[in-house]
């Protein structure tokens, strides 16, 4: 697992600020994605191989999955480790959406 990085967005709609989170890559066997998380989460799983996401959830981000764990989501350092890391990455894929 990478170091998260800080991303900052600036909000839409009036009096909308600058919202700072963090992001990294996560995966196992079946490939990756980007996990976007909150300040206050990135310490529990700095230095760590493997981590546990409970309350988290897939959201479309501009056209790419991201995980996202929020305020009430909870992330916890895990001491299982993976052989090996799937190259895939879902959230480099730009989904479209279709009108049916």
């Amino acid at each position: 697992m990478d170091e998260p990085k800080e991303v900052e967005v600036t909000g839409k709609g009036a009096g909308k600020g600058i919202s700072k989170f963090f992001e990294v890559t996560i995966g196992d066997a079946s490939g990756q994605v980007i996990c976007s998380m909150k300040d206050t989460q990135v310490e529990a799983i700095k230095g760590a191989k493997a981590a546990i996401f409970r309350n988290a959830s897939v959201r479309m981000i501009n056209g790419h999955i991201r995980v996202v764990v929020d305020k009430w989501g909870k992330i916890e350092s895990s001491a299982e480790e993976f052989e090996t890391i799937g190259d895939s990455n879902v959230s480099k894929t730009e989904f479209e959406l279709v009108k049916g």
